[in-house]
This record gives structure tokens, C-alpha cells and sequence, in this order.
């Protein structure tokens, strides 16, 4: 058996946040994807962006971070790496470092409305299917159009949930989504259209919500007084996974059996404590002091089971490929902003994927194969996990990169499509499972699979890496395939089946 703890972890999730009220139309609009480059935080441009705008209150963890609250502009003055600003907060004129994860671009609409949301049109329609939200819940969202956002709602049509776009429009008299009712600023126009709907059916209550994302330490080594051991989650070969808190958080606690050189381990922590996106489980830190005692790796907590878990259960088996392809398309995400840093995952499996009360998906594990060292008495099936290897990584783990995950990938997906069925299930020896790689034999079109994606997993089993996509190109594509089915309003979980 694998390391199974991490497959039983998962989390709370940081995804919802309120949003902004928006005009009546009376057409939906098909708009072209939005033009953003995914980032590991809320989405601006900290190296160029001045002014912040605060999400949430934060109450400082350590002597050095700033206190603010809510909507309060903080100026940020220098960058401590890619999860923490030094900033001043212009209300209280205090300075201190600020977590990245916590606020946002102060320009005229994310600054002005706590639902803004820095994401594409596929990743709006999976917050506002999260189960559990409010009709009429809404975000505003970027747009590829010049001086135009868009707006996304949750409503009904005949009794199935769907999900509306409008476009609101800016022009030098104000803003708008009829042009017959035109508001100076964005915040007037929503107090208009709380009360006016915007089309049959389709009215505006409140924005979506998001609870406040796991605050990451400022050190990569954590002072092991800090951490307080709970219960025993899990044990394998590679060691034990523990419930632990620290500051009253919740944390995953693994004490490996083997590990790298020490200071190699130490490096390549620090490299992962850098990494924070909302589709990565988060590396907290690593305790090596002092020398006596175990190493432990701290990550975010994850509550509900892995996604290898997850698919064949019953809830799981409710799942459409709409809902199949939101999971893929969230695993893409991630693994796009782990490609953009250059860091190759190695273990892309559905053992190492989580899965959020809502439906929102987390990419774990990233990384610690280069920290973590293997008995020599471990099965070699445990060792390698071989129906998920790449042709080069069965050959030489030196020319594993981004690519041999794209490979992952792919069989992923076949994993995802047949609710956790085993890859090469027609072979049960090592031998033919080598062989079928080797010759890039092709795992068969799952039933729910539509033909179109079947495309694209055969692209990522290609044997030359250069043949393969990258994870931008990957994400592109699935976005294009979601966007294309007719029925992607309407899966059963929004509906209350799930």
C-alpha cells in the first residue's frame, strides 16, 4: 500500500469571497476567455503594484506583521519573497510584513468591491456551483476585452441551476450593462441593481463568499515547540502522517522514515515555502532541530480524502463529465503555476490530488520527491509508482521534467473519467505494464470521456517530451472543451443531488 496519509487529508478551502451587484441585460453574453496568467495569490502584479487593498482582517501571528482590517489600502514598500510585502497601512500609518494571500489590487473595482475575482470564466462557474450557494449569488471578473468586466450569477432555469455572463461596460460617463442606465462607479451601480433584476429569474442577492486562506509562516524551519502532535492519521512505508496545530491551525504532520542529505532537504524546503497557489495543497515548513529527534514536513491540512478516494464513492459516482472536467481543469490550474516556476511535481496520481467539501481540487505531495529518500526494502511498486510512469522516467529520473508530468497528466485523467479505475488494468505484471509504456500504448476512451478531451490525453502519451503539451496549452484546451458543452449549467451536485 501507498503512502496513503496524504490521501486522506484534506482541507478547508479558500475560495469564496463576496461580490459585487450588477446591471439588467437582457442577453447573455458569450464572451472570449478571459487573457490571465494564473499567479500563486490573488491575482496583480506585486513587483509593480503600489497600493493593496485588504480582503480580510488579519491579526498578526509574529512581532513584525501588520494588524488591518478589511478594506483598509495598505502601501506596500518592499517584498520579502513570494508570500510576504512589507507594507504601511495608511489608516493606522503602522508598517509590518503583510501576507500576499490576503490582499488584493486597489484599482478601481478590486479595490472598491470585496467580490472581485481574479479568474477566468470556467473557474467562476465552478465557485458559484459550489454547492450550498445562495441563487443570485454573483463575481465580477476580469475580462479580454478593453474596459469591459464581466459579471457571473447563479440562478434557475426550470428548475436546474445555471450560471449567467453579462459584460459591464465602461465608458467615459461611468459604468453600465444597459446603456440606458449608466452610474459613476461600480458600488452605485450595484446598490441600482439590488433592487432591479437583471433579466427574468436571474436576481442579484449577495456576493460569493470565500473564508480566509491559510496564512503562510514567514521561515521554511519551524521551531518544533510550536507544533503541537494531535492523532495518528496514517502509516506506510514512507513513515506517519499526524494531526497537528499550530496557533490553534490545524495542520498535516508527516514524520518521513528516510530523508535526503539534511542540507539538501533544508534547500529544497525553502524552494517549496516560496509556492502558494489556491490549487496547491500548502507547504507550511519543515522542523530538523533538534538532531535527535524525527524530521517533520508541515503542510495545510486536508480533511476529506484524496481524489483516488473520493471518485469511486457514492457521491463521486454522481458526477457528470462537466463535473469531471472542472476537476481536471482545477488540477491544470496548479500544475500550470508549478510549470511557470519550473518545479516538476513527479507523482501526478489521483492518490496525491484532494478534494475540498465544495468540489474545489488541490495538487499535493509537489516536490517532496526530491526530499524524501526510499528504503531499500520497499517494494518496487511502492517505490515507483510504474502506471503512472513516463517513458523517460522508467529510463533515467535525470530526464524527468514538466513534460513527464504532462504525461502524469494524462493518465490522470483516465483515472478521473473512470471514477478511480486502475491504468493498464489488462496487465498485472511490471513487466507488461513497462512494456506498454515503452511503446506508448494508449489506455482506451473512458464511457464519460468526451472525445474531443480523449484528444488531449493522447497528446500528453506522446513518447518525445517536445511532442507533448504544456500545462498552459493543456488548461487552454480543457477551458475551450468546457465552454463548448451545452449542459455545463446544469450538473446534479448544484442541483441538490450532491
Amino acid at each position: 500500500m501507498t503512502w496513503s496519509c496524504w490521501e486522506r487529508l484534506c482541507e478547508h478551502c479558500p475560495w469564496r469571497k463576496n461580490e459585487p451587484k450588477l446591471p439588467d441585460y437582457q442577453v447573455i453574453v458569450t464572451e472570449p476567455k478571459p487573457n490571465i496568467e494564473k499567479s500563486n495569490m490573488p491575482q496583480f502584479d506585486k513587483h509593480n503594484c503600489v497600493m493593496v487593498c485588504a480582503l480580510y482582517d488579519y491579526t498578526p501571528q509574529q512581532p513584525n506583521e501588520l494588524q488591518f482590517s478589511r478594506d483598509d489600502i495598505l502601501k506596500v514598500t518592499d517584498h520579502f519573497d513570494e508570500t510576504w510585502l512589507m507594507a504601511e497601512n495608511t489608516r493606522t500609518h503602522e508598517t509590518g510584513f503583510i501576507p500576499y494571500n490576503y490582499v488584493t489590487e486597489n484599482s478601481e473595482i478590486a479595490g472598491a468591491l470585496s467580490a472581485w475575482y481574479s479568474v477566468t470564466r470556467v473557474e467562476a462557474e465552478v465557485r458559484l456551483l459550489t454547492p450550498g450557494t445562495e441563487l443570485g449569488s454573483y463575481m465580477i471578473r476580469p475580462s479580454r476585452k478593453e474596459n469591459i468586466y464581466a459579471l457571473s450569477v447563479r440562478t434557475k432555469v426550470n428548475d436546474q441551476v445555471r450560471i449567467r455572463h453579462f459584460q459591464i461596460y465602461k465608458s467615459n460617463d461611468g459604468f453600465y450593462v444597459d446603456a440606458n442606465y449608466v452610474f459613476k462607479c461600480v458600488n452605485d451601480l450595484i446598490t441600482f441593481y439590488r433592487e432591479h433584476p437583471i433579466m427574468d429569474n436571474c436576481t442579484l442577492t449577495t456576493p460569493c463568499e470565500r473564508e480566509k486562506p491559510q496564512v503562510p509562516f514567514q521561515d521554511a524551519e519551524l521551531d518544533r515547540s510550536m507544533i503541537k502532535l494531535i492523532s495518528l492519521i496514517d502509516s506506510g512505508n514512507f513513515g506517519e502522517v499526524w494531526l497537528g496545530r499550530i496557533q490553534c491551525v490545524d495542520v498535516a504532520v508527516k514524520k518521513p522514515l528516510c530523508i535526503a542529505a539534511k542540507e539538501d532537504f533544508l534547500r529544497e524546503a525553502k524552494k517549496m515555502h516560496a509556492i502558494w497557489h489556491p490549487q496547491l495543497v500548502q507547504f507550511l515548513g519543515v522542523c530538523i532541530k533538534p538532531e535527535s529527534e524525527p524530521i517533520l514536513i508541515v503542510t495545510e491540512y486536508m480533511k476529506n480524502g484524496s481524489l483516488s478516494n473520493f471518485l469511486p464513492s457514492p457521491e463521486g459516482l454522481k458526477l457528470g463529465r462537466l463535473e469531471l472536467l472542472l476537476i481536471l481543469d482545477q488540477v491544470a490550474n496548479g500544475m500550470c503555476y508549478l510549470e511557470s516556476k519550473a518545479f516538476v511535481h513527479r507523482d501526478l496520481r489521483a492518490a496525491n490530488v484532494f478534494v475540498a467539501e465544495n468540489l474545489q481540487i488541490k495538487v499535493g505531495d509537489f516536490g517532496q520527491s526530491k526530499m524524501l529518500t526510499v528504503p531499500s526494502n520497499t517494494p518496487l511498486d511502492i517505490k515507483t509508482p510504474v502506471r503512472w510512469s513516463s517513458p523517460e522516467a522508467l529510463v533515467n529520473e535525470n530526464e524527468v521534467n514538466s513534460k513527464s508530468d504532462v504525461w502524469q497528466f494524462g493518465i490522470l485523467s483516465y483515472e478521473v473519467f473512470t471514477h478511480g479505475g486502475r491504468p493498464y488494468d489488462q496487465y498485472e505484471d511490471k513487466a507488461s505494464v513497462v512494456k506498454a509504456i515503452r511503446s506508448a500504448e494508449k489506455l482506451e476512451k473512458p464511457t464519460k470521456c468526451p472525445q474531443l478531451y480523449y484528444a488531449i490525453m493522447t497528446a500528453c502519451w506522446q513518447l518525445r517530451q517536445i511532442d507533448r503539451p504544456t500545462f498552459k496549452e493543456l488548461k487552454h484546451n480543457l477551458e475551450d472543451i468546457i465552454e463548448s458543452i451545452d449542459d455545463r449549467y446544469v450538473p446534479d451536485w448544484a442541483n441538490g443531488s450532491y
